[in-house]
């Protein structure tokens, strides 16, 4: 009787072991495929294309980047950066045209944005003004966008997120 209680036992704790494995190894899985690479982004060929795209065409117009940080917050299905920058002359109008930005009528509720790093805070700025751009509707499909703008300390916020 003791035996097969005690094999029992055995039985059971494996089972529970290899359901925790298992957890474990679809939790890294979904993470891997979901978010991708995330992190501080050194290498301007890390940068997500829009970006690319406003570098660019900022340097055939000799609008400045400057004081550049990004960061990716997921690159696997789901695509999502955000960067800061100096708004330099021209380069907000320059980010205006590139990305159809139009008057955020509901800043307050956007912000934050979960897995940004602590330097992406547009939340301590009292005089921005925040914009959506492009298919930023709820359900539209490509790319959406949030940028905060603030004049007085001439700093651009930006979330980004490819929305398939």
């Amino acid at each position: 009787m003791n035996r097969i209680f005690l094999w029992l036992m055995v039985l059971i704790a494996l089972t529970i072991i290899a359901v925790i494995s298992f957890n474990v190894m679809m939790d890294r899985f979904f993470a891997a495929v979901v978010e991708g690479k995330n992190g501080h982004v050194t290498d301007a060929g890390e940068w997500p294309r829009p970006l690319k795209e406003l570098a660019a065409r900022a340097a055939k117009q000799k609008v400045r980047v400057e004081y550049l940080k990004v960061h990716c917050i997921a690159n696997g299905w789901v695509t999502e950066y955000v960067w800061r920058m100096r708004s330099t002359p021209g380069m907000f109008e320059l980010m205006r045209d590139e990305f159809e930005l139009y008057a955020d009528e509901n800043q307050k509720e956007r912000i934050p944005f979960p897995g940004s790093p602590a330097w992406w805070d547009p939340q301590d700025i009292k005089d921005a003004k925040c914009f959506l751009g492009r298919s930023s509707n709820i359900g539209d499909k490509g790319d959406k966008f949030w940028v905060c703008h603030d004049e007085p300390l001439e700093c651009i916020y930006v979330y980004y997120n490819d929305n398939w």
